[in-house]
C-alpha cells in the first residue's frame, strides 16, 4: 500500500485570526497527511479496544457455565455495545485510509433539513421498537435475548433525529471529517470523560488520605469500602456495599458534589473537546453547532446502551 501526499495539502499551521484588540495569532494545527494518519490510528485502536472487551466479556461472563443469568445478560448487553461501537468507528479507519492513499473525496456531503414526515416516521419506528422490545422481555427466562438486536436500534433511533435536527440545513462537510468526528465523539470523547472521572476519584481518595488515612477507624473503614466495591460486579451490588454509609450527610454531600456537580462538568466538556481543536477551522458557527450536536450524540450513544 503506497502513501500519497494528500491533494490540496495546507501548510501546518491554519491562517492567522484576529482576536479582539491583541494581535493575530497563529493556531497549530497538523498537516491533512498527519492529520488523517492520527485519525487512521485512533479508530484502529478504538475497534480493537472495543473488540477485545466484547471479547473478554465473552470469555469471561457468557461461555463459563457456572454464571448467573443475569450476569451473563448484563454481559451480552455490553458486548453488543462494544460491538456496534467497534462497527461505526470502520467508516472513520476507511475513508482514512483512502485519504493516505491520495483518494480523499473533495465532494461536500449536505445534510438537508428535517421535515416533519421523516420526524414523525423516526419516531413511530423507535416507540415501536420500544414496545416490541418490552413484549419480547415478558417471555419466560431466555427473553432479554431477544432485546439484544433491539438495543442499538433503540439508542440510535433519537440520536439520528438529535443529530438530524440540529445539524439539517447547516452542515456541508466530506463524509471523512463527518464519520471522524463521530467516531471521536464515541471513543475518544467518552475515554476522556472516563480519565477525567478517574483522575477526580483519585484527586479525592488522595484528600481523604491526607485527613483521615492515618486514624484506624477512618482507615479501616476506607479499606473495607475499597474491597466491597472492588468485589461489585454489577452496579446493585455496588449500590448495597455503599447503602451503609449513605446516612451520612458528609456521603450524601460529596456524592452530590461528584455526581451534580463534578461529572457533569467533566462529561460536557468531553464531549466538545474536538471541537475546540477544530474551531479554528469552522466555515460558520452554524458547522460548529452541527458538529456539536454530532459530538454529543456519539457520547450519547455508547453512554444510553451501557446504561440500559
Amino acid at each position: 500500500m503506497s502513501l500519497a501526499p494528500l491533494p490540496n495539502a495546507q501548510p501546518d499551521c491554519a491562517p492567522t485570526i484576529p482576536d479582539g484588540n491583541r494581535a493575530q495569532r497563529r493556531w497549530p494545527t497538523f498537516s491533512p497527511f498527519r492529520e488523517a494518519l492520527l485519525a487512521l490510528l485512533f479508530s484502529l485502536t478504538g475497534m480493537l479496544a472495543f473488540i477485545g472487551r466484547a471479547v473478554y466479556l465473552l470469555v469471561t461472563r457468557v461461555l463459563p457455565r457456572t454464571v448467573e443469568v443475569e450476569t451473563m445478560r448484563i454481559a451480552v448487553l455490553e458486548m453488543t455495545t462494544m460491538a456496534t461501537c467497534a462497527l461505526l468507528l470502520l467508516p472513520m479507519f476507511i475513508f482514512n485510509l483512502r485519504a493516505l492513499q491520495g483518494k480523499d473525496e473533495t465532494r461536500l456531503m449536505i445534510i438537508p433539513p428535517l421535515r416533519w414526515r421523516y420526524a414523525l416516521a423516526l419516531g413511530i419506528l423507535w416507540v415501536f421498537t420500544l414496545c416490541l422490545g418490552s413484549l419480547v422481555t415478558l417471555i419466560p427466562e431466555s427473553g432479554w435475548m431477544g432485546t439484544v438486536p433491539l438495543l442499538p436500534l433503540g439508542v440510535l433511533l433519537p440520536l439520528i433525529l438529535l443529530v438530524w435536527t440540529g445539524a439539517g440545513g447547516l452542515l456541508a462537510i466530506s463524509r471523512r471529517r463527518f464519520w471522524s468526528v463521530s467516531g471521536f465523539a464515541i471513543a475518544g470523547s467518552t475515554a476522556l470523560a472516563m480519565a477525567g472521572e478517574y483522575l477526580l476519584l483519585a484527586l479525592g481518595r488522595g484528600i481523604g488520605e491526607l485527613l483521615w488515612g492515618k486514624q484506624p477507624f477512618w482507615r479501616g473503614l476506607i479499606d473495607q469500602l475499597g474491597q466491597q466495591l472492588e468485589a461489585a460486579t454489577t452496579p446493585a451490588e455496588a449500590l448495597d456495599a455503599l447503602t451503609p454509609y449513605l446516612s451520612n450527610p458528609w456521603v450524601i454531600g460529596a456524592l452530590f458534589l461528584f455526581a451534580a456537580c463534578l461529572v457533569p462538568l467533566i462529561e460536557e466538556a468531553s464531549k466538545v473537546s474536538l471541537l475546540f481543536w477544530l474551531g479554528p477551522r469552522l466555515a460558520s458557527a452554524g458547522e460548529g453547532f452541527a458538529l456539536g450536536a454530532l459530538c454529543g450524540a456519539g457520547f450519547s450513544l455508547i453512554e444510553g446502551m451501557l446504561a440500559t
